[in-house]
């Protein structure tokens, strides 16, 4: 009998569960992919294997002051993903992705909400079609984007993908998620359209969006320093803090430490 609760308990410890329906925590997601920032507090099995294969890939370029910060950071790593993964039911998460070839991963299943569509201010309609240009030959990058001028990409290489401008976005959140006293915070990969999204949102949810993570250096890539000073400029002006939040495994903990300091 005891067998088979220890076993039911490990079992949950690996199960993944749906985000909330109605939390006191929005998170968007922009530009999913394959999710590995969610399933980096959400998925256990998925976030486990990161790690062994990083520290062994790792191991023997290890001082042995290096080792023991290593090991203290994967102890505290270890201790925010299952702070997080027990508060899933006070967040509700919006994946937004255009690639439709990315769906049969579990990240939106769990999802409170898919939005298939690719951010795109250059439309006149609020909902449009885009071209989705593939980077590298690869159409399960994460560097698939609808900008043109992104130096890896083949302009005749593309997925037609449905888009929607921000205030759609915005419109949406409005009507499903916002209450007194929700907070909101952007996870944003998207491939150069992060500057116009980030300031829209912050106008218009100025006490909600409390922070951004993920990387802004397609901004630069894409559009130019000037705008990417901007946006920087704007965040600073209005007390929006950015945290990297990637693929990196060394990025995770101080991402998870800033979504588990919003929750009550």
């Amino acid at each position: 009998m005891n067998n088979f609760k220890n076993f039911f308990q490990i079992n949950k410890i690996f199960k993944e569960f749906n985000f909330a329906k109605n939390g006191e925590l929005l998170i968007i997601d922009i530009g999913t992919h394959s999710g590995i920032e969610i399933k980096s507090f959400s998925n256990t099995s998925f976030f486990l294997n990161k790690i062994l294969k990083d520290f062994f890939k790792k191991f023997f370029s290890f001082s042995n002051k290096k080792f023991l910060k290593v090991c203290k950071y994967y102890l505290d790593l270890i201790n925010s993903h299952f702070k997080l993964k027990r508060s899933i039911n006070k967040i509700s998460l919006i994946t937004i992705e255009p690639n439709f070839l990315h769906f049969s991963n579990t990240v939106y299943k769990n999802s409170t909400l898919l939005i298939p569509c690719a951010i795109d201010e250059r439309s006149k309609n609020c909902i449009d079609t885009s071209k989705l240009y593939i980077a590298n030959s690869n159409r399960l990058s994460e560097g698939n984007s609808i900008f043109i001028n992104k130096k890896n990409i083949n302009k005749n290489n593309y997925l037609l993908v449905s888009s929607i401008r921000t205030e759609a976005l915005i419109n949406l959140i409005k009507k499903r998620f916002m209450k007194r006293g929700l907070k909101i915070i952007l996870r944003i990969n998207c491939e150069g359209a992060e500057d116009q999204i980030i300031i829209k949102l912050k106008e218009k949810f100025p006490e909600n969006l409390v922070g951004v993570l993920g990387s802004l250096k397609d901004v630069i890539d894409i559009k130019g320093l000037n705008k990417y000073n901007k946006l920087v400029r704007f965040m600073k002006k209005n007390n929006l803090k950015f945290i990297e939040f990637s693929s990196d495994i060394f990025s995770w903990e101080k991402a998870h430490s800033f979504i588990l300091s919003h929750l009550k």
